[in-house]
């Protein structure tokens, strides 16, 4: 894969998360953004980001059709998880 595409694509995602945050009014602090790197190069966004291959239908009705919400529900789930783990960070 190109390096300058791989690149890119996880700084789109790693703009995905944030703007999750964001979207819910939760400041993006350094452990907010530290978490959003981690989940994107960890791959755990991957499997909410539609591909031609796997556009993801049947699992983005279940958000109205809203590929962001449905990205942003995994995002906080996993946050919240995040902040049981380590409560003294956030």
């Amino acid at each position: 894969m190109n390096e300058d595409y791989r690149l890119e694509r996880r700084l789109n995602e790693r703009k995905i998360c944030l703007g999750c945050f964001a979207s819910k009014h939760i400041p993006i602090t350094g452990e907010v953004y530290n978490f959003s790197h981690q989940f994107v190069e960890s791959g755990q966004l991957d499997k909410y980001i539609p591909t031609q291959e796997n556009p993801l239908q049947d699992e983005v009705m279940k958000y109205g059709g809203d590929y962001f919400q449905m990205a942003c529900s995994a995002i906080l789930e996993a946050w919240e998880k995040h902040k049981e783990r380590f409560p003294n960070k956030v």
